[in-house]
């Protein structure tokens, strides 16, 4: 009888095989499971980085949002300096203009029936006419400005003989007497007015012409005059600046001009046109039975019944504030 040795009969090799396996299992699940934990890490930096670059493009909107804002705040800025640069430059141009007669009382009154030695048609009779034969200077004007979200212009001829009237005048005492709603240039310019305001559909003729106003540069008269000056409202037109109450000459004559109830709120240091309305709010005054609402001239963008705070205070001290009188 043969004996089995221990290599005949295998001894050992099935527990080698076990381990084996047990060990390739261990290996590939292992792996499994780093290879998971990569995949789910993976996944989440994918999606952090997802976030981030959603952030980084909601940033770069915002900031390009915020780029254009300013560059449309620099352009407006640019536009308002060019505007003082050339109001600054304009100032000198017609200070040496000759001299004519001498008048206490507005234009439009004391013209009243000499049209007959009128020989150029000019609307000024031909003694106190620079250029009676029809020779004159038209001066061409154009504005810009923004209401209610969109940019306006108008341009039109400033004569220099109705200029160089009013400019040579013996500065009246009466502010009344500086409200010229029948001037040729305030009735040209209230008609452009008129027709954009219907174009467009607007509601309130207060507020558009004192948007209109409000883009003329606002200088006391102590720097563009060295002293006191009021002008007329072809001058502030012309020369394209003013102060408080030239800008209010100039609103006052065209809200007139339009039909427009109008008076001016004189207060100290301080006048602006107010207008009739019987159903607004905001800074007004009480006038004749009326209630007349501030319209603010030096400050671009003041709606009516806005007053700047500084101001609006006086409204409220009655002996402190008078309205001068219907145009």
């Amino acid at each position: 009888m043969r004996e089995y040795t221990q290599q005949d009969t295998g001894s050992g090799l099935p527990g080698k095989h076990i381990f084996r396996n047990m060990f390739i299992i261990f290996v590939v699940v292992a792996g499994l499971a780093s290879l998971g934990s990569y995949t789910y890490e993976r996944g989440q930096t994918i999606e952090r980085l997802n976030i981030q670059s959603q952030e980084m493009v909601e940033s770069l909107f915002e900031i390009e949002s915020e780029l254009s804002n300013a560059r449309l705040i620099v352009a407006e800025m640019n536009e308002t300096l060019d505007a003082y640069r050339y109001a600054l430059e304009k100032l000198p141009v017609f200070r040496g203009a000759a001299a004519i007669p001498r008048y206490d009382v507005s234009a439009e009154r004391e013209l009243t029936g000499f049209v007959e030695d009128d020989a150029d048609g000019d609307g000024l009779p031909d003694d106190i006419d620079l250029h009676p034969g029809g020779e004159e200077v038209n001066i061409p004007r154009t504005f810009r400005w923004f209401y209610s979200g969109k940019w306006h212009n108008i341009t039109f001829l400033v004569p220099y003989d109705w200029f160089d009237f009013y400019a040579n005048r013996k500065r009246a005492t009466s502010k009344e007497q500086y409200i010229t709603p029948h001037a040729p240039l305030i009735v040209e310019i209230s008609e452009k007015l008129k027709k954009i305001i219907i174009e467009n559909g607007y509601t309130s003729y207060g507020e558009f012409v004192i948007s209109f106003v409000q883009a003329i540069p606002f200088l006391e008269d102590e720097d563009t005059k060295g002293g006191p000056y009021p002008r007329f409202p072809i001058e502030t037109l012309e020369e394209y600046v003013g102060d408080c109450e030239d800008l209010t000459f100039v609103a006052v004559s065209i809200l007139s001009n339009l039909g427009i109830d109008t008076v001016m709120i004189d207060i100290p240091n301080h006048i602006v046109p107010g207008v009739a309305c019987s159903n607004c709010e905001g800074s007004h005054v009480e006038f004749g039975g009326r209630d007349y609402y501030w319209l603010e001239p030096t400050v671009q963008g003041y709606r009516l019944g806005q007053a700047p705070p500084e101001w609006s205070r006086f409204l409220n001290q009655n002996t402190l504030v008078r309205a001068i009188g219907r145009a």
